[in-house]
C-alpha cells in the first residue's frame, strides 16, 4: 500500500468521523426541540434516541487509540 492510498484513507476516516459527529449533534439537537415541546414520548423521539446511543458509541470507537482497536476480540466472539 502506497502513500497515496494511506492518505486517502486517511481522508476517508476524518470525512467519516467528521459525518457521524455532525449527525449525533443533529440528532441531539431535534431531541431537544421535540423534549421542548414536550414530545419525549413519541415514536420520533424514540427513534432519535435510538440513533444517538449508535451514533455515540461509533464515536466512542472512532475516538480509541488504535491500540485499544486492536487488542479487541472480532465482534463473533464477544458475548452479548
Amino acid at each position: 500500500m502506497g502513500a497515496p492510498d494511506d492518505a486517502a484513507r486517511l481522508a476517508a476516516y476524518d470525512e467519516f468521523a467528521a459525518a457521524v459527529r455532525d449527525e449525533l449533534a443533529a440528532t441531539r439537537a431535534r431531541m431537544d426541540e421535540l423534549a421542548a415541546a414536550g414530545k419525549v414520548k413519541t415514536a420520533t423521539y424514540r427513534q432519535l434516541f435510538a440513533a444517538r446511543v449508535t451514533l455515540k458509541e461509533i464515536d466512542a470507537r472512532l475516538r480509541r487509540p488504535t491500540t485499544a482497536r486492536a487488542s479487541m476480540p472480532p465482534p463473533s466472539s464477544r458475548t452479548a
